[in-house]
């Protein structure tokens, strides 16, 4: 009896470390975006594509790789049957300080709100994760433009909250130059 139960627990840890080695997620090549007006830089995933073109005030944006292809692509005519519940978009806007409220708001009631201090290429900033009531969640960042000392960079993503890393991992590449 002994030897089936360890002979089950060893096929069992052999599954979860091929399952472990065969759901990673594929090395993904990065690519940069430079901003020479504000002296910043920064990498995002090559899955992901930028739409920037009519948005006022500078705003960048970018979606991921399920969204991309229903945009781009004017032969995808059933976008209805995308799931869109695992898209999202990082909106980067960078804006005077006078002229920002990162607060709660009225037109998306929160459910819960926590602000952490980080820094980002040594600039002390904020993180800041809330959930909106109905379940929606947010995850963003403020972080001040080095040598502009009354611009702020505020970087935040929406929608599916299981790629929210991907904008942890945008923050940690942005580099002030």
């Amino acid at each position: 009896m002994k030897k089936i139960l360890f002979l089950g627990i060893i096929a069992t840890l052999i599954l979860i470390v091929y399952i472990f080695i065969h759901n990673r997620p594929a090395d993904v090549a990065l690519i940069k975006y430079s901003n020479a007006e504000f002296g910043f830089e920064f990498f995002y995933p090559e899955n992901w594509y930028m739409d920037h073109d009519d948005l006022p005030n500078g705003t960048i944006q970018l979606f991921n790789d399920l969204l991309g292809p229903t945009k781009n692509d004017p032969t995808d005519i059933f976008p209805e049957k995308r799931d869109f519940k695992k898209t999202n978009k990082i909106e980067i806007v960078v804006v005077n300080r006078d002229r920002f409220d990162a607060g709660p708001s009225d037109i998306f009631p929160e459910k819960t709100r926590k602000v952490s201090e980080v820094t980002v290429d040594g600039q002390i900033s904020t993180r800041t994760h809330v959930e909106l009531k109905g379940g929606s969640m947010i995850l963003g960042y403020v972080i001040p433009i080095k040598g502009f000392p009354n611009m702020i960079m505020s970087i935040a993503i929406h929608g599916n909250k299981d790629n929210f890393y991907v904008l942890d991992q945008i923050v940690e590449t942005i580099n002030f130059i």
